[in-house]
């Protein structure tokens, strides 16, 4: 998790619209935030990522069969989104399970 801050807190970060292997990647402004909470079997490292909703375009493509593809771009306006991604660690420190929440981030659409 290389764009979230190695200490707990927030920093200033970009999100790499639909991820490293996009041939022309758009960079997105963000917060991205690290956090633990104390659990009685372990912690809860949790890294999340907040950026403005208008910032984010999205489009979404569906097949009509043979070659008619049809493709809509949209735009949220208002807000912000976040993506959460929390890692149960128990008290050896090694990861239990993990959990992701929240809105789709820009490097996990196309």
């Amino acid at each position: 998790m290389g764009l979230f801050p190695a200490h707990l807190g927030t920093i200033r970060c970009r999100l790499v619209e639909g991820g490293p292997y996009t041939a022309h990647p758009r960079r997105i402004p963000a917060r991205c935030t690290t956090d633990v909470r104390k659990r009685n079997d372990g912690f809860v490292l949790t890294f999340t990522e907040t950026w403005r909703a208008r910032d984010f375009e999205v489009t979404t493509c569906y097949d009509k069969g043979g070659l008619d593809k049809r493709c809509t771009r949209f735009q949220v306006v208002k807000g912000s989104l976040h993506h959460r991604y929390e890692f149960f660690l128990n008290r050896a420190g090694f990861s239990t399970k993990e959990r992701q929440s929240g809105d789709p981030g820009p490097e996990q659409v196309m």
